[in-house]
């Protein structure tokens, strides 16, 4: 392997690294950690649409150990008259 194709080769494994490492800090049971408390969620949901908390709502549906947080999504949701 030539000095460009162990550079190219560096870069995508850094790169690939990188986005596993982004995933694994959005996952929901990750991301909630970084909210004090419900309130502090409430809040950020609050700043979102309604379409981004109907997308926020897919990819947390998918991990039961979030339920609470999908509860509060479809409440912001229905106070947002939708």
């Amino acid at each position: 392997m030539g000095t460009n194709e162990r550079a190219s080769y560096n870069l995508t494994m850094n790169i690939q690294q990188l986005e596993q490492k982004y995933k694994e800090l959005t996952a929901p049971p990750n991301f909630v950690n970084l909210f004090k408390d419900y309130n502090e969620f409430r809040e950020w949901c609050n700043s979102g649409s309604v379409e981004d908390l109907k997308h926020t709502l897919c990819e947390f549906e998918k991990h039961e150990e979030v339920y609470e947080y999908c509860a509060i999504i479809l409440e912001v949701i229905e106070d947002k008259g939708i």
